[in-house]
């Protein structure tokens, strides 16, 4: 997700032109291979900020790949 906080300009997502100003939230696109990206300021003079955020995926996407753990039974040999 980004924030326009100050300023405009315009995103390039897959040679797609998408204008944004101060205000506007936009996020990109999630596709299996990656998505290609460029922010550009639309102004010489003034200042353009975009904020970015992004979820903790750590947890999804981590060694365990977000599987569930479940005990069915106690081991026969624990007391």
């Amino acid at each position: 997700m980004f924030v326009a906080v100050e300023g405009g300009g315009y995103t390039f997502i897959e040679k797609q032109r998408y204008d944004w100003k101060n205000g506007d939230l936009f996020q990109l696109p999630i596709k299996p291979d990656g998505v290609t990206f460029q922010h550009f300021n639309a102004s010489e003079t003034e200042a353009a900020l975009l904020i970015a955020a992004e979820p903790n995926l750590a947890a999804t996407t981590g060694v365990d790949r977000a599987c569930g753990f479940e005990q069915l039974e106690a081991a026969p040999e624990y007391k």
